[in-house]
């Protein structure tokens, strides 16, 4: 296939004695293909072209290539005579006078995807063209490219292409914006059963990715252990978030510039799948839900808590960050004040993430025991705070100060003047007696534990008894 442009030559019946750039033997017009290079000329340059003319030199090259015209010498009776230049049938411009800057550069033809269409054919300067893609296929890459104007004849971005819809595991996503889809069953209109797919979108230092579920319908189940899609934002502590059922104009903006994305389907139950648009923008302090996400506390004490604390419980799928570090000197002593975060084993839904980076110790919390305070070896500690997709509850509340003496906090800094401190260990059963004057519990592996002294004074003949 061949791509041409078109350079009129007209002038009109006005004397005149100006010289063209002619053509080889004065020809008016001529026909050029498959050349790297050559002249186009007007009749009988360098000596004057003739009255009431009308010439046309069509270029051929292969589809792909572009033409660039450069003027060598270039002088024209001014309004009355021109040149006009065309790519098929679109003027690209005309030029008169005695001197012109012709030089026409188009961007190469970006071509069709394969099992896709195109709309639009202009390759010149701020041309913008877009793609699709057949029944069963998706667009990876930019649905619409723009030819770019100055010196340089290129599109803003590579072509996109059309992928098979059906899984593949381990595609790299590139661009600034495109789309992803689930895998489809054409003969049952959903998506197949017992499938992983998964998606990486990495973007510039500086840039996030924000996702846009278009369309959302996947089996539901409460905590989406059968069906579901599964986004890995790759921040300082790794955030997984779940998502099955019926969503509706939902977006995410990602906190880290690369984005790991996970579609799993089980055996049995399969619905229509899901259609999420991404595109890229600069990094962003409030993400779409309006809340700040990662907090730099540099003060010698304050006060931090989940979001919206303590007036309502907080939202599901979210991350909130607080990096804080004091003098390199000193270090730092954090301590929670209130503390209800969904429980569930190990903290895996649900967590507050205590991490101390020179100390190499990290813990998740949850529950709603007051966590013992806590201070770090260094003078930095990141505190985070991840929730799931289920239960919501009330939130915490947290201090800091910066401390001298990394010696370690005493249980009785946690408590609220009338709490007693029992154990400081997680406990799954508890048997208060307050005629033994003795606390019985079981520990998480099972492990019988006894308190005694913690009640009213023991009576005597209890006393006497034991």
């Amino acid at each position: 296939m061949l791509w041409s442009l078109k350079v009129l030559l007209l002038t009109t019946s006005v004397w005149r004695n100006i010289p063209g750039h002619a053509q080889e033997h004065g020809e008016c017009g001529g026909y050029v293909t498959r050349q790297s290079s050559g002249y186009i000329d007007s009749p009988n340059y360098p000596g004057q072209y003739g009255n009431n003319m009308f010439c046309t030199w069509t270029i051929e090259v292969a589809l792909g290539e572009v033409v660039k015209l450069t003027p060598v010498a270039f002088s024209l009776e001014d309004l009355y005579d021109w040149i006009a230049v065309y790519d098929d049938a679109t003027l690209l411009g005309e030029y008169s006078a005695l001197t012109v800057n012709l030089t026409s550069a188009l961007c190469p033809d970006p071509g069709v995807p394969h099992n896709g269409y195109r709309q639009g054919d202009s390759v010149t300067a701020g041309a913008v063209v877009s793609f699709g893609c057949h029944e069963g296929f998706i667009l990876t890459g930019q649905e619409h490219i723009t030819c770019m104007s100055g010196d340089r004849r290129d599109w803003t971005a590579r072509p996109p292409t059309c992928e098979d819809s059906a899984c593949s595991t381990g595609r790299y996503v590139y661009g600034q914006d495109g789309e992803i889809a689930s895998p489809r069953d054409l003969t049952r209109g959903t998506y197949p059963t017992n499938v992983d797919c998964t998606w990486q979108i990495s973007v510039d230092p500086g840039e996030v990715v924000v996702l846009e579920f278009l369309e959302f319908n996947i089996e539901y189940q409460p905590r989406c252990l059968y069906d579901w899609f599964q986004i890995h934002d790759l921040t300082y502590i790794s955030f997984y978030q779940l998502f099955c059922g019926f969503l509706n104009s939902t977006v995410y903006v990602s906190m880290a510039s690369t984005l790991a994305l996970h579609f799993h389907s089980d055996g049995e139950i399969a619905t229509t799948g899901f259609r999420i648009r991404y595109h890229v923008q600069n990094r962003s302090a409030d993400d779409q839900k309006g809340y700040q996400r990662v907090h730099l506390l540099s003060e010698d004490a304050g006060s931090f808590s989940s979001m919206n604390f303590p007036w309502s419980p907080y939202s599901n799928n979210v991350y909130q960050q607080w990096d804080i570090t004091v003098d390199v000197h000193k270090h730092v002593k954090l301590m929670f004040t209130e503390f209800d975060v969904a429980e569930t084993q190990y903290c895996l839904g649900d967590q507050v993430v205590i991490d101390d980076p020179y100390g190499s110790t990290r813990a998740a919390i949850c529950g709603t025991c007051l966590p013992m305070p806590r201070v770090s070896k260094g003078n930095s500690l990141v505190v985070v705070f991840m929730t799931d997709f289920v239960i919501r509850r009330d939130g915490f509340s947290a201090r800091y100060e910066a401390v001298g003496d990394r010696s370690e906090p005493s249980a009785q800094d946690a408590l609220q003047p009338d709490w007693l401190w029992i154990s400081d260990v997680r406990i799954k059963q508890i048997s208060v007696s307050s005629s033994t004057n003795q606390v019985w519990a079981l520990d998480e592996s099972g492990r019988p534990l006894r308190r005694t002294g913690i009640t009213a004074a023991v009576p005597q003949d209890a006393a006497a008894a034991r």
